[in-house]
């Protein structure tokens, strides 16, 4: 017992470690829970468009400035006033109409304006919007077969486009469970950071901590066998590193409140132990490559922090280089945060979403075993060195 005894005592000393993670991990799920919060509502942009009007206002291109008018926010400006409006960002675009609009609507080809952008998303917007009604016109004037449409067909090829504009497409809004499972996982990914960090920071300090020479002398002359000693040690590590699961896992009902109570969320803790093992497995494998207390921190900052930025842990995997996401393949990092996402995607807890996911716990338990194995065999080379 002497071994969990120092063991607790060496672990009061780096305490402030785990509580500065833990806010850190805290801090970072709240900002997320504020980005991902629900929208109940959605309104339609308007872009801040002026036209530079030069055509005879003739019945089509009367029409396509009623559609401007309803589509976009119309802003007066003098020619003189346009290049100012552009930079400061008054408006989003500039639509100069010529003054033979009307006859090159009537002839079917293709319209193309002229603008003057300020190259934001709203002046992308007016453009979509633009060409939308222009080539729903196009194939309108093609069904006539003639360039000379009576005032009755032109009258009819009007209420005829306005009819289809007037059809818009209905706007879902995320479900709330979706939406829920997505603050779920954005806080377990968030979470891989943590708990590797501590894992690492803390199993390695210890160990380092019981390497010492004065300590690893007075263990080899004591009665206690050196395979328990090192087991006993293990073993204390071992608890260490699922009571910090179990922390985590329940600060997860504080950051996140009542939406954490959902079937899938069996996965989620199973998928976080299974990492947490790993990350046990690969702290007793740096232990044993590196004895010196001193280089610990660079060793478990750039392991911790590389994981988890190649991984996506901060941000959405789905925004990373195909790149990246190869080369963190070979991180546990990628397939814990994999099994995240792949679990976010499901709807029931059953067997197709186990199914989805035990590729990912399977690749966890795998590089669990090659950090084991890669540890025995580093401790036995390093032992008959010694000898």
């Amino acid at each position: 017992m002497i071994i969990f005894k120092t063991f607790w005592r060496i672990m009061k000393r780096y305490w402030w470690i785990v509580a500065l993670y833990v806010v850190i991990l805290t801090s970072i799920s709240i900002l997320n829970l504020r980005s991902n919060s629900n929208q109940t509502t959605f309104t339609d942009e308007k872009p801040e468009i002026t036209i530079v009007d030069k055509t005879t206002h003739q019945p089509l291109t009367n029409n396509f400035l009623n559609y401007l008018s309803q589509t976009a926010e119309l802003v007066k400006l003098d020619e003189s006033q346009i290049t100012d409006a552009l930079f400061y960002q008054r408006i989003s675009l500039v639509v100069f109409l010529p003054e033979n609009l009307e006859t090159q609507i009537l002839s079917g080809q293709k319209i193309t304006l002229d603008y003057r952008t300020s190259g934001n998303y709203s002046a992308e917007l007016a453009k979509n919007l633009i060409s939308r009604y222009f080539e729903l016109q196009k194939s309108e004037i093609n069904l006539l077969h003639t360039q000379n449409p009576s005032h009755q067909q032109i009258n009819s090829l009007i209420n005829s486009i306005n009819q289809k504009l007037a059809v818009s497409p209905e706007v879902h809004l995320t479900t709330n469970n979706i939406t829920n499972l997505r603050k779920i996982s954005a806080y377990f990914n968030a979470a891989s950071y943590t708990i590797m960090a501590i894992i690492l920071y803390i199993t390695c300090l210890i160990n380092a901590t019981f390497n010492k020479t004065e300590i690893k002398k007075r263990t080899l002359v004591s009665s206690l066998h050196l395979k328990k000693y090192n087991l006993y040690l293990l073993l204390a590590n071992s608890i260490f590193s699922f009571l910090f699961f179990i922390f985590i896992s329940s600060i997860s009902y504080f950051v996140l409140g009542n939406i954490i109570f959902t079937p899938l969320l069996v996965l989620y803790l199973s998928n976080t132990l299974l990492f947490a093992i790993c990350c046990l497995t690969l702290a007793e494998l740096i232990s044993t490559i590196v004895i010196s207390r001193d280089a610990v921190s660079g060793i478990v900052n750039l392991i911790s922090l590389g994981s988890a930025f190649l991984s996506g842990a901060f941000i959405s995997a789905s925004f990373l280089p195909p790149l990246v996401l190869n080369i963190a393949h070979v991180l546990p990092s990628y397939w814990y945060i994999n099994a995240n996402s792949k679990i976010e995607s499901v709807k029931n807890l059953n067997l197709d979403s186990i199914s989805a996911v035990l590729p990912n716990f399977l690749m966890l338990l795998f590089f669990s075993l090659l950090f084991i194995v890669l540890n025995y065999l580093i401790s036995k080379k390093q032992r008959q060195t010694n000898c």
